[in-house]
């Protein structure tokens, strides 16, 4: 759905990827956490004191105004126009 059957292989490994998409397999927090699928893993309760120390910490970094969308910009458009193409045939099927 949505470029999973690229980007899922790519980031968790090939066996995961098929558990998950394949059988339905939930992914458990730690394990995503160790194959590289999130940045971090904490508690529900921990949600916005987690998330506000991160955004002070980044306001510190004396570029963040320049570097920040940029990088952002670039890291969304490595492989923008395979997975808007995949999408599209993904959706394709999807629909059949």
């Amino acid at each position: 759905e949505f470029c999973s059957s690229v980007l899922f292989p790519k980031i968790l490994g090939h066996s995961v990827a098929n558990e998950m998409l394949l059988f339905g397999k939930k992914l458990p927090a730690q394990k995503a956490l160790e194959r590289g699928f999130v940045a971090d893993v904490f508690e529900p309760h921990e949600f916005m004191e987690r998330v506000m120390a991160e955004i002070d910490q980044a306001l510190t970094y004396p570029l963040l105004e320049k570097t920040f969308p940029m990088f952002k910009s670039m890291i969304k458009k490595t492989d923008q126009r395979a997975l808007e193409t995949l999408a599209k045939f993904e959706l394709e099927e999807l629909e059949r």
